[in-house]
């Protein structure tokens, strides 16, 4: 179809077919990671109107994805604004009676609208609105951990699917990985569900005392959607309100392990935040700040905050890595090529980040001096690592999840590392498991 065509001569139905893909879990013939399904078995659902009005004007990419090549194409230049509305609309017929039902509930108190889409930044600005991936779903449909999970305490198989953070309990004796249904624990060499609510936690974060999320409400749960930002001080149990519900869902968001400093990349303007772009909070949400972001290049694909210093920020791009140390306003380079994920040590003296350059990367670098070293890895065909997390109370400790759902151990500094999950499969590694399943 030529772009000169009427724009009403584009069937809606087709262009939601090119949205999504249901084999949207495993590379396609490219190579690339396809863009997650819109009907009631994907996440489209959970978003903001706003940004389903974006994404659909604007396209997106995948972040994972080697080339420039849109995951999601734009249709911008051949829909009218009222045509991308009634494309949202459809979206919606796709959905189950229970999420259309959440969709209402929420409806009244979400200010991100259809009606009033936030405005693009200027092209020269380094925020774009596509930052966000669906990670992680946001990835998007890549990268977060949906769990099928057992009772708690199980014996249980897991099935990953997705991965939306990765973290440690401050006693160091459980490995939390957040998804689009709840916390699961990896403990003793088990898989089990965490208790609390089974919400899809976006930008998932931990303190030495807290942790810190963004993302959506469970079904029927009477949440308004997305979350804006919340936090638990008993695990994941319960959770707080810290404001912008119904407005934004963070899905690069980072926190200071003992400042409690917490900074996040917003998608676009909320009431809080007047553009799109990097902003941190000192005080739980009560009032957040801009930064300036001057020296960054590239697309934003990561970020870590310093575990003392608030001051000190780390973001990796398509591009770089990236560290500032005035709260954001200018940074410096790092290091070259993908900052796919990107770690402070918890002593603060080092910057862990992970790339793919044709193989995949890991690194540890002297912040300060600059001196780098290479972390071994395992075997990681076609994959890559996205999330790092070190052992508060075991520091030789460390854990990491990769793209294509596999995730492993070393507890030796990442001289040796033992798998926990392969390519979606959770292992079961407690002594004379094996036997007791004969």
């Amino acid at each position: 179809m030529s772009m000169d065509e009427p724009a009403a001569a584009l069937d809606r139905r087709a262009a939601l077919g090119r949205l999504g893909a249901l084999a949207w879990r495993e590379p396609d013939a490219r190579g690339e990671m396809p863009a997650a399904p819109h009907i009631h078995e994907g996440h489209t659902w959970k978003h903001a109107d706003g940004m389903l009005y974006r994404i659909v004007r604007d396209g997106w990419r995948d972040p994972f994805n080697k080339t420039e090549r849109l995951t999601m194409l734009a249709f911008g230049q051949i829909l009218s604004p009222a045509e991308i509305r009634a494309v949202v609309d459809d979206l919606k017929t796709l959905w189950s009676a229970a999420q259309r039902r959440l969709l209402l509930t929420n409806e009244g108190a979400v200010r991100e609208r259809v009606s009033r889409p936030a405005p693009v930044p200027d092209s020269s600005t380094k925020w774009s609105l596509l930052m966000l991936p669906e990670r992680f779903s946001f990835i998007t449909g890549l990268l977060a951990m949906l769990l099928v999970l057992g009772s708690p305490g199980a014996a249980a198989e897991v099935t990953l699917t997705h991965v939306h953070g990765l973290a440690w309990s401050a006693d160091g004796a459980r490995l939390f990985i957040p998804s689009h249904h709840g916390l699961a624990v990896y403990e003793n060499g088990a898989w089990s569900k965490a208790p609390g609510p089974q919400h899809d936690y976006m930008g998932f974060s931990a303190t030495r005392e807290r942790f810190y999320s963004s993302g959506h409400p469970a079904p029927n749960s009477g949440l308004v959607n997305p979350f804006g930002l919340i936090r638990s001080d008993d695990g994941g149990k319960t959770w707080k309100k810290l404001g912008l519900e119904g407005e934004s869902d963070f899905h690069l968001l980072a926190t200071g392990y003992a400042s409690n400093a917490v900074y996040v990349f917003n998608h676009g303007r909320n009431s809080r935040m007047k553009t799109a772009g990097l902003h941190y909070t000192l005080n739980d949400g009560f009032t957040w700040k801009q930064a300036a972001g001057r020296g960054i290049e590239g697309e934003p694909m990561s970020l870590a905050v310093h575990p003392e210093d608030a001051k000190v920020v780390a973001v990796g791009t398509r591009d770089a890595l990236f560290l500032s140390v005035d709260a954001g306003e200018n940074f410096r380079h790092v290091a070259s090529g993908q900052a796919l994920a990107v770690s402070f040590d918890l002593d603060g003296t080092h910057l862990w980040h992970a790339g793919h350059d044709g193989t995949p990367t890991l690194t540890r670098v002297d912040w300060k001096s600059g001196r780098a070293s290479a972390v071994s890895l395992p075997p990681l065909a076609g994959d890559a690592v996205a999330y790092i997390a070190q052992n508060p109370a075991r520091r030789g400790e460390y854990a990491i999840a990769t793209f294509k759902r596999s995730a492993f151990l070393s507890r030796d500094g990442g001289k040796r590392w033992e798998a926990i999950a392969r390519e979606g499969k959770g292992l079961d590694r407690r002594e004379g498991a094996a036997a007791k399943r004969r």
